[in-house]
């Protein structure tokens, strides 16, 4: 009992002095056998990676939607060689905790572009980023890019409805991914 107190009293004045969001969350309930893919691994930090095998763009679409059905989603593309995509790493742990009561799925996806399913592995571990992250193939990137007629870079990132329906250049960049817009777009009206 004498060292919960000290404990507590730490956590609730880091609170109120303007501390660092914690940037591990609860994981949801993932099982290892889902539609957008194999379980990979998952990290005591939150985060939970799969790899999804197929090719089709549509048929990827339509494993997210299903999955998460009447959610808002929003996939943050990222690859490890990517200088602005590490950068916005920290950017996006913030953004993800203050957002965390919405009714909206962060997915993180990596196409394999130049990159090891190794390497998007120990990336991931090395930045501490909590949340379900997908590894697809490039051709799959292409594809799905392709059906939902959107272009694509490093880092995209993609905002479809509770719908799913997707809404172009609802978040432009990463710096203009705040939790106010994100609010804004997931209480927007179907």
């Amino acid at each position: 009992m004498k060292k919960t107190v000290p404990v507590f009293l730490f956590f609730l004045l880091s609170g109120l002095s303007g501390a660092q969001k914690p940037t591990t969350y609860d994981a949801p309930a993932f099982d290892s056998n889902r539609l957008f893919g194999t379980l990979v691994t998952t990290m005591p930090f939150g985060a939970v990676l799969y790899k999804y095998d197929g090719y089709s763009g549509p048929d990827f679409l339509k494993a997210l939607t299903t999955e998460f059905a009447c959610k808002s989603l929003f996939l943050k593309v990222w690859a490890p060689w990517c200088r602005p995509c590490m950068e916005a790493m920290s950017t996006s742990k913030n953004t993800r905790y203050e957002t965390r009561d919405l009714s909206l799925e962060y997915i993180y996806i990596c196409p394999d572009f130049n990159v090891s399913q190794n390497r998007w592995i120990s990336t991931v571990s090395a930045k501490k980023l909590a949340g379900l992250h997908i590894y697809i193939s490039y051709d799959l990137w292409r594809s799905f890019l392709d059906h939902i007629g959107a272009y694509g870079g490093f880092p995209n990132y993609l905002y479809f409805d509770r719908t799913g329906k997707f809404l172009p250049g609802a978040v432009p960049h990463h710096t203009s991914t705040t939790p106010e817009l994100l609010r804004k777009l997931v209480s927007s009206p179907k």
